[in-house]
């Protein structure tokens, strides 16, 4: 298994409209990637939030 890291997704660039997903520690599993002749590679990435120090503190879902 990797390490573990941070991570932040963002979706939208306006204020107002934009939505952010904090995981402050997470372990990523990255799938093999294939490219059988195809233009375009799908990369499928899953993780598991990890528990901090703090009860509630695994994954937050901010809108601003």
């Amino acid at each position: 298994y990797g390490r573990v890291r941070a991570l932040v997704a963002t979706a939208g660039s306006a204020t107002k409209n934009r939505m952010k997903i904090n995981i402050a520690s997470a372990r990523l599993e990255v799938s093999p990637v294939s490219i059988p002749e195809a233009e375009e590679a799908v990369i499928t990435m899953a993780f598991v939030a990890r528990k901090g120090t703090q009860p509630g503190d695994e994954i937050s879902i901010d809108f601003d």
